[in-house]
């Protein structure tokens, strides 16, 4: 197949006379030179690809019960709003932020294929209940620290 390449003559520099690539090898000193180690070429008609591929598995449950241990956290915590002790928000913060984090790493994994995706439907969810524990566990430790400065601010 020619080339669009021009010289400035008109003619194909990748082509000759007989429409074959001169600055290619012969085919059988290409098969006779096949050399084995891990630079080597594929052989004619030979697959590229490996046999095998490396897939993680997938970690959904793992995510899914590390979020939904940091949610409950983080909803025990809300009766503590009115009281000065250190919340489980604080704690509840610390575990769903990293799985909810984590989970959506997992997620893109699994979109690019190089994570098992029979997990795709825990790991949302993982990111899902990650998500709320956040926001509840955020909550929780914004209104703590918002009750420590009106305190503070009562006794000056």
């Amino acid at each position: 197949m020619p080339s669009n390449f021009r010289d400035k003559n008109g003619k194909d520099p990748f082509s000759d006379e007989a429409g074959g690539n001169p600055y290619a090898d012969d085919e059988e000193e290409l098969s006779a030179e096949l050399v084995e180690g891990p630079y080597a070429t594929t052989a004619a008609g030979q697959s590229y690809r490996p046999e095998f591929e490396a897939v993680l598995s997938h970690r959904g449950r793992l995510w899914v019960w590390t979020s939904l241990i940091g949610l409950l956290l983080a909803l025990a915590g809300l009766p503590v709003w009115f009281s000065y002790q250190l919340p489980l928000g604080a704690f509840a913060l610390g575990i769903t932020l990293p799985a909810g984090l984590l989970a959506w790493k997992d997620h893109q994994a699994i979109q690019r294929g190089a994570m098992d995706p029979s997990g795709r439907a825990a790991t949302r969810w993982a990111m899902l209940l990650g998500a709320l524990g956040t926001v509840v566990a955020g909550s929780t430790l914004a209104i703590f620290i918002y009750q420590i400065f009106v305190a503070i601010w009562d006794n000056l």
